[in-house]
């Protein structure tokens, strides 16, 4: 198993950047990034394109949203470990 996503990595290199978009488009209609795509029934292109088009203050609020999940996953659960 491990081979064949070297040769798959492999082959990746050598796509174009075109070639590489149309992959990765691929596999976006096919893996979730994350299920709060399913919970708000869009993409994540689509998510990020919203919080891209807020206002300051609702920015201001997500940063602190991700403040709190970036401490959960990078400090609290490596402490667990």
């Amino acid at each position: 198993m491990a081979k064949n996503v070297d040769q798959i990595k492999a082959l990746l290199k050598k796509c174009t950047d075109e070639q590489r978009r149309e992959l990765f488009q691929y596999f976006r209609s096919h893996v979730p990034i994350h299920p709060i795509e399913e919970k708000l029934n869009c993409s994540a292109e689509i998510i990020l394109e919203a919080i891209d088009r807020a206002s300051d203050l609702t920015l201001r609020g997500v940063r602190g949203i991700i403040a709190e999940a970036s401490f959960k996953y990078e400090v609290l659960d490596k402490l667990k470990r």
